[in-house]
């Protein structure tokens, strides 16, 4: 489903889990669990199913980002920002009426979380971060993006790190990609997600000054790349 969230912008949204367990006496309230996927320009579908396990014990609403999968604002640059995404985090919240919630944020996802959890801390009751950062290292990515695939993985990375386009990009989703994840798991099925490729180059271009240290005391131990 799409929620509306103001200015015209409806996000898409995926829900697994009930809001209320039945009990002998009463409906108990569940908590909630919103997971923010990775990229950007990627959706939600990086995080099915591997996610879905918690529902057992909480409402888990996956979110595709403004501007990515089904989401709208595929078409407004101006809106690809930590800032915005970071406010959809409440925006969505206050059109879904929960007072709080657990936000888990995967890469770049978990940058999106770690910046919400700064910009609006009364809303984040549990703050789950998996394979993030909050400062762009790019000696420290490349390195990495070496060990595990040799020097053209490197060049490949390195050069859309730097200059991203469609050339430089198509290079580094055939050489980089697959280095993201070991086997089944979150980012290893790219084929079934709706990708906006402009979203990603827009956000890689200007991420060079990416530093969220300053808003948040956990940025602080978040450092590695995203790989």
């Amino acid at each position: 489903m799409r929620v509306d969230v103001g200015g015209g912008v409806r996000l898409f949204i995926d829900v697994v889990g009930s809001a209320l367990a039945p009990e002998p006496d009463a409906m108990r309230e569940r908590p909630v669990l919103l997971a923010l996927h990775g990229g950007p320009g990627f959706d939600h579908s990086v995080l099915r199913p591997w996610f879905d396990r918690f529902s057992d014990t909480h409402q888990v609403i996956y979110l595709d980002h403004r501007g990515n999968g089904r989401s709208d604002g595929g078409d407004d640059p101006a809106s690809w920002t930590l800032d915005v995404w970071a406010d959809d985090i409440a925006r969505l919240c206050a059109a879904l009426e929960l007072p709080q919630i657990a936000l888990l944020g995967l890469s770049f996802g978990g940058a999106v979380a770690l910046h919400a959890a700064a910009r609006h801390p009364t809303l984040i009751k549990r703050l789950v971060l998996i394979s993030t950062n909050a400062i762009k290292d790019l000696p420290a990515m490349l390195a990495v993006f070496e060990r595990r695939g040799g020097p053209e993985a490197r060049t490949a990375a390195e050069r859309y790190w730097t200059a991203p386009n469609a050339d430089t990009r198509a290079a580094y989703v055939e050489r980089c990609f697959p280095l993201y994840t070991v086997g089944e798991g979150p980012v290893a099925v790219p084929g079934r997600a709706m990708m906006n490729r402009e979203v990603m180059d827009h956000y890689i271009q200007g991420s060079a000054s990416l530093d969220l240290r300053p808003r948040h005391p956990t940025a602080a131990t978040c450092q590695a790349a995203w790989v």
